[in-house]
């Protein structure tokens, strides 16, 4: 009974959306500026590059501790995708393959430019399983998700870590 309540309290939590409101970014880091997203995969998909700026500049927008600068900014924050991999997960009795997964990797660099100090210099990885007989539907999916708990991670990073 008590693991039942556990398991059903940890899986309440993780669903869980959190808020990275009242974070704790150094106080005199006022703005940041966001440099264009690098793609080092060499994976092709430009859309992936996109959709990871606008889900940062999204969550720095609705985290609301920095204000975002085209230009100069008392911070900078630099994120590049470095790898985009698909691996096969499972195969059918009859040796075609059923299921693949993705791994999507990206660096963040977040720089105090006050300071001239870097504060965070982090590798983020996450992946995500998609069904080979609905590609590319299903891994456009696959790699939207990672890319949105990707530019959360990297925010929830940035200002809850000093």
């Amino acid at each position: 009974m008590m693991k039942t309540i556990i398991i059903s309290l940890f899986l309440c939590l993780s669903a869980c959306s959190y808020s990275f409101k009242g974070g704790s970014v150094p106080e005199h880091l006022k703005t940041v500026y966001i440099a264009p997203v690098v793609d080092k995969s060499n994976y092709g998909n430009p859309t992936y590059i996109t959709d990871l700026s606008n889900k940062i500049v999204d969550e720095i927008r609705s985290d609301n501790s920095l204000k975002i600068v085209e230009v100069g900014g008392d911070s900078k924050l630099e994120v590049t995708i470095t790898s985009i991999k698909e691996r096969t997960t499972s195969v059918s009795a009859n040796e075609l393959e059923q299921d693949r997964k993705v791994v999507v990797a990206c660096k963040a660099v977040f720089t105090d430019k006050v300071n001239n100090k870097v504060l965070l210099d982090k590798s983020f990885s996450k992946d995500r399983f998609f069904d080979v007989n609905q590609v590319p539907d299903s891994r456009d999916e696959a790699i939207g998700e990672i890319i949105n708990e990707l530019s959360e991670e990297i925010i929830f990073a940035i200002v809850s870590g000093w």
